[in-house]
């Protein structure tokens, strides 16, 4: 599980003396567990963000994140929604990887209403379709139509020449 390091157990016990070893049988002390996991995840990103715009405000700030705004926020701590709210990034990119065009679609659709003040690009999964470039295609397509503000294809070692020639 995330955030069981030991200094971040030490750190959240001297916070609100509790154990979180010890909080899976409380539902009240395990949501505090998660919530403080969650804040130190947005409390890096702001910093990072903040040490990124000092140096120019011209320079943006993205992450590559869980596509499901619930999954994300819930299992991997990441509340990107807020961050794009916020103005603490400036774009995240999905990290949509999937075979299943309809599930893509969904997934799209889904956090393309979570855009905030930020941007949200769709990363597809090439190297999932490298094998079956008609399928990245018509995800492509179909991903392009429900205009995101970008799409970023992962990963370059995976582009098949029939694949580049599509994004031609």
């Amino acid at each position: 599980a995330y955030g069981y390091g030991l200094k971040n157990v030490e750190r959240f016990k001297e916070k609100t003396g509790l154990n979180s070893l010890d909080t899976l049988n409380n539902e009240d002390e395990y949501l505090a567990w998660d919530n403080w996991r969650r804040q130190q995840v947005s409390e890096l990103v702001r910093k990072v963000s903040s040490l990124v715009k000092v140096k120019s405000a011209n320079l943006a700030v993205s992450c590559a994140v869980i596509p499901l705004t619930e999954r994300a926020y819930s299992n991997a701590f990441q509340d990107w929604s807020s961050w794009l709210e916020n103005g603490i990034v400036d774009y995240v990119v999905l990290m949509a990887y999937t075979k299943d065009n309809q599930f893509a679609k969904e997934i799209v659709k889904s956090a393309l209403g979570h855009r905030g003040k930020g941007k949200v690009y769709i990363g597809i999964g090439a190297f999932l379709m490298k094998n079956n470039p008609d399928l990245f295609y018509n995800q492509y397509q179909m991903v392009t139509e429900l205009a995101p503000d970008g799409v970023v294809i992962f990963s370059i070692d995976d582009l098949t020449d029939q694949i580049i020639g599509y994004l031609n």
